[in-house]
């Protein structure tokens, strides 16, 4: 598959960084879909769901225009219920490691918390605002 144009949803925090590699960037939440329409000027192909738990499937589905259009890595319960693609494939991960260690791929690493912490880690991740990826380091 050619990627033709990337469209990102993001809050000020990130929104640079995504334009920076490339991305037209809008904001997420209320009216998103009528936001990646305007900036798509076409049909949106496909759609990536990566934010646990968003609500944003809905949407996803009536951008493309099917759920088997729409991929998520987070939201396994809406997946299950509106037919969209669930993909958590650890197959990848040394793929992706090595991306990262190339510089093509950056995670943005938020915080990072000792391993006795991860109670403490879990509950920001699950507040759906943690700023990026969680460390926890033994």
């Amino acid at each position: 598959m050619i990627i033709d144009r990337v469209i990102a949803t993001a809050g000020p925090a990130k929104a640079a960084a995504l334009r920076r590699a490339g991305a037209a960037v809008t904001s997420y939440g209320a009216g998103m879909a009528g936001r990646v329409t305007a900036l798509a000027t076409g049909r949106v192909d496909r759609a990536l769901d990566a934010t646990p738990a968003s609500g944003a499937l809905p949407a996803l589905i009536e951008l493309t225009g099917a759920a088997d259009r729409v991929l998520t890595i987070a939201d396994f319960a809406a997946a299950a219920t509106l037919g969209t693609r669930i993909d958590l494939r650890y197959d990848s991960l040394n793929d992706i490691a090595r991306l990262a260690g190339a510089g093509v791929l950056t995670v943005m690493i938020a915080r990072t918390h000792p391993l006795e912490a991860v109670r403490e880690a879990a509950a920001l991740s699950r507040s759906g605002h943690p700023g990026g990826k969680l460390l926890l380091l033994p």
